[in-house]
């Protein structure tokens, strides 16, 4: 089994001097509530094409990004890249430990809620590489040092499940990553996967009023191929969106997404490729 050390310029300083802890671009409304979902291998195309897409952006305000591109060339290296700004060089899917600033230390540092709900995760802080349909590499959070040597972050990742009764019971924290199995996601080629993953998702968030009228809804796809110039799916919706079925064309990758939920939740930055590029705007109600 191969194993890495991920560290960043700083060596193992991970005070949060590292961290931005204003902006420039004051330019996304406050984000209430974020639920961010993980798809893999979903071409654009396939993702808008799909009928429960197709219904949100009917029914709810929403916006696309035609050119959403990865920026990685492994589904390891991207989730990295969406939680620490930077892919920090992964090239492979082999087991890693990151010791950079990453989301979870700005989110812990401004006593925001977060949870991580992976399908399939066995629990436990299970950090083998995976089994059946679950595979760690997609899991990026679990490879963060500061949760592997604390249990209380560690148990903020969570199976699917678990899901289910924090909406029954009112638990789903303010910030949210949801990341599908192996299979469900979309990773295995199959285009009408993704879609109806995302209606067994979504539907009981769309059923709770409350939540609905307090979340927003991130869509991002990594993707686990050497071409980063292919358009993947990406999407944002909710009330805080102002317009139906909007399109974006301007390139976007998940560098932006970051900086925009780092700026919507008041987060500061991570000091890396997220505080090169702006938040994306043009779409938000006031």
């Amino acid at each position: 089994m191969n194993f890495k050390v991920k560290w960043n310029g700083m060596g193992a300083v991970l005070g949060l001097s590292l961290l931005i802890l204003s902006s420039a671009w004051a330019s996304v409304p406050p984000l209430n509530k974020v639920v961010w979902i993980w798809l893999e291998g979903t071409p654009y195309l396939d993702g808008i094409s799909g009928s429960y897409v197709r219904s949100l952006t009917r029914n709810l305000p929403s916006v696309r990004f035609s050119h959403f591109h990865s920026v990685s060339p492994t589904t390891q290296g991207n989730g990295i890249a969406m939680i620490a700004g930077t892919d920090l060089g992964v090239q492979d899917n082999d087991l890693t430990r990151i010791f950079a600033p990453t989301l979870v230390d700005i989110l812990e540092a401004k006593g925001i809620p977060w949870k991580v709900y992976a399908e399939d995760f066995p629990g436990a802080c299970y950090l083998s590489q995976g089994v059946g349909n679950y595979k760690r590499y997609r899991v990026p959070f679990l490879s963060v040092d500061k949760v592997q040597s604390d249990r209380y972050q560690c148990m903020k990742i969570l199976n699917y499940s678990n899901l289910i009764d924090d909406l029954k019971n009112g638990f789903v924290p303010q910030f949210s990553v949801i990341i599908p199995n192996l299979k469900n996601s979309g990773a295995l080629g199959d285009p009408t996967v993704s879609d109806q993953t995302l209606k067994t998702i979504l539907s009981p968030f769309l059923k709770n009023e409350d939540l609905l009228s307090s979340t927003t809804f991130v869509i991002s796809t990594t993707s686990n191929e050497a071409d980063q110039s292919k358009d993947v799916f990406g999407m944002i919706f909710g009330k805080r969106v102002k317009d139906y079925g909007k399109v974006i064309s301007e390139p976007v990758n998940h560098y932006h997404i970051l900086r925009t939920l780092e700026e919507g939740m008041s987060l500061g930055t991570l000091n890396q490729e997220d505080s090169k590029v702006e938040p994306l705007t043009g779409f938000w109600s006031e």
